[in-house]
């Protein structure tokens, strides 16, 4: 693939903050370049519930039809320890939206391409030069084999947690861990409501579930607990163990009664 010298915009990481910021800027007439290091994208426990306002903003931006190509699912509703829906909507009128992770990032990264920005992927990043006097910043990175180096008006770091743009730019990650855990997974076989979500505090035995369907029976679910060690989330017990402490917490317990996993389970301190 021919790359350009230089770029208006050279963005470090396709997922979808990198990628829907290429939709903009390509579609607003700047060169871009999207600079992504994964061949395929895979699924992490992570966010995948986008609030009202926020779905107000994808379609501000222009990007709620390709949210909703992807499979998006409708979510109007949210219940807590009550039981009770609690439907939430923009004065606009938009609802919720939940997807699924690296669906929603293949798409972006296409539209991005039909947009008109270049995509280099899969590369590895291997420099990030900031601007100096006279010289606009650059990116130096691996692709089919060759060394690639591209400069920019505006480099921009996507990159997550382990960023070479931060590192670049002399700044310190910043972070704080509480004393709680943080579990999740993708299920599938999930019963209940599939237009309801659920947001659970309890006080005893201490801790928040929460789980937001995706259609098709499919849900992203998530505990955050007082717990030290990560272990009885591992093997196959894991899930049994993650599934028996949301009902606990106050899930339904027929909405997970059937439930499998459909995806990675992790726990980590958050």
């Amino acid at each position: 693939m021919p790359f350009d010298q230089h770029y208006d915009v050279a963005i470090v990481g396709g997922g979808l903050a990198g990628s829907a910021l290429a939709i903009a800027m390509a579609r607003g007439g700047s060169s871009v370049i999207v600079i992504e290091r994964d061949a395929d994208y895979r699924d992490r426990v992570r966010g995948e519930w986008l609030a009202p306002w926020g779905v107000t903003d994808a379609r501000k931006l222009g990007l709620l039809d390709v949210l909703d190509a992807a499979g998006a699912h409708v979510l109007p509703a949210i219940a807590g320890r009550s039981g009770r829906p609690l439907h939430e909507e923009t004065p606009e009128g938009d609802l919720a939206r939940t997807f699924f992770h690296p669906t929603l990032q293949q798409a972006l990264i296409d539209e991005a391409e039909r947009a008109g920005a270049t995509i280099a992927r899969p590369a590895r990043v291997r420099e990030v030069t900031p601007a100096t006097d006279g010289k606009q910043p650059s990116v130096r990175f691996d692709y089919d084999g060759d060394s690639i180096e591209v400069s920019a008006r505006l480099v921009v770091g996507a990159d997550g947690r382990t960023s070479l743009v931060r590192t670049a730019l002399g700044q310190p990650a910043r972070e704080h861990r509480s004393e709680r855990m943080l579990t999740g997974v993708r299920l599938a076989n999930v019963g209940g409501d599939p237009e309801m979500g659920y947001l659970i505090v309890s006080p005893e035995p201490g801790g928040l579930t929460a789980l937001f369907p995706q259609g098709d029976g499919h849900a992203r679910a998530y505990l955050f607990t007082h717990e030290a060690d990560n272990s009885a989330y591992r093997g196959d017990d894991g899930l049994r163990h993650f599934l028996d402490t949301a009902v606990g917490i106050g899930l339904p317990a027929e909405v997970v009664e059937n439930a499998t996993a459909a995806g990675p389970l992790a726990a980590f301190s958050a």
